[in-house]
């Protein structure tokens, strides 16, 4: 009996190996463009952009899966509406095709647009600037931590608080930098004048990018067919003050703490648009 047991597991085994193939055919997926540009006036009309990938071969069919929040993909046919996702990341798109015969593919894909960076910011540390990061990429910051958009490029940044204040802005017209020395100012004129004020100061910022390089293969982030790409777009900012580190309550390390686990920061329950920066301001150690 419990040969009869072992070769019949044998045989399921076997037959369950002959429907796999672990080589695997190849697939393909691929869009018209590896950045893509978005434009937040589009939303909510019939002027939002969506983009479908190609796959190879043509009759694979399968399910779409990125690696984070906030790309705005359809998960049957890969089909992307880049005025509703998220700005200033990069993706990777998988394709896994129903066919077990077929190895699965992956593409890497950028929102243009900027991201701040989820952190502690110690005002006694000299941390009082938040620099943009443009199009993902940490590294297109000058030295000396002076902020520098490529040459091409220009930018133009406005900040909305919901609210007025007396005091100068805390965020750089040109280049999108956030003063948070400023924003401690700010959230503390708010205590003063409404009791009932409390963390965090809610900012939106609005900005438009316009680059000027013309299009080549070899250009990765300016890929248009037009003499210039533009973006324009929003990001949300939640800016926290407290005196000490210890200060900072459990939610708030909470939160940035997961957003260090994940991929890029996020977390798994983010909002698909506009997920808020957290941007926590501690006056020292």
């Amino acid at each position: 009996m419990k040969l009869l047991l072992l070769l019949l597991a044998a045989g399921a085994l076997v037959a369950c190996q002959g429907k796999i193939n672990p080589e695997g055919e190849p697939t393909e997926i691929s869009y018209d463009s590896l950045v893509f540009h978005p434009d937040i006036t589009r939303r909510n009309t019939s002027r939002e952009r969506i983009f479908r990938p190609k796959i190879s071969p043509e009759q694979a069919r399968g399910r779409f899966e990125t690696d984070i929040a906030g790309l705005d993909l359809n998960e049957t046919d890969g089909s992307i509406n880049i005025d509703r996702s998220e700005a200033g990341i990069r993706y990777t798109v998988r394709f896994v095709p129903n066919d077990p015969k077929l190895k699965p593919d992956t593409v890497g894909v950028i929102i243009a647009g900027i991201d701040y960076l989820d952190s502690v910011y110690v005002l006694a540390r000299n941390r009082f600037r938040a620099f943009p990061i443009l199009n993902a990429d940490r590294n297109y910051q000058a030295t000396k931590g002076v902020a520098a958009l490529p040459r091409s490029m220009t930018a133009r940044f406005t900040a909305n608080f919901g609210f007025t204040s007396n005091l100068p802005p805390l965020l750089n017209d040109s280049l999108g930098i956030i003063d948070l020395s400023r924003a401690k100012d700010i959230i503390l004129e708010r205590r003063r004048l409404n009791s009932s004020f409390t963390n965090p100061l809610n900012l939106t910022i609005r900005y438009t990018l316009r680059d000027s390089v013309k299009n080549t293969k070899n250009d990765t982030l300016a890929v248009s067919k037009t003499p210039f790409a533009v973006v324009q777009n929003t990001i949300s900012v939640q800016i926290y003050h407290y005196q000490f580190r210890t200060d900072i309550p459990a939610f708030v390390a909470d939160a940035l703490r997961q957003r260090r686990a994940f991929p890029r920061g996020r977390t798994e329950n983010t909002p698909q648009t506009e997920r808020p920066v957290i941007l926590v301001v501690v006056d020292r150690d």
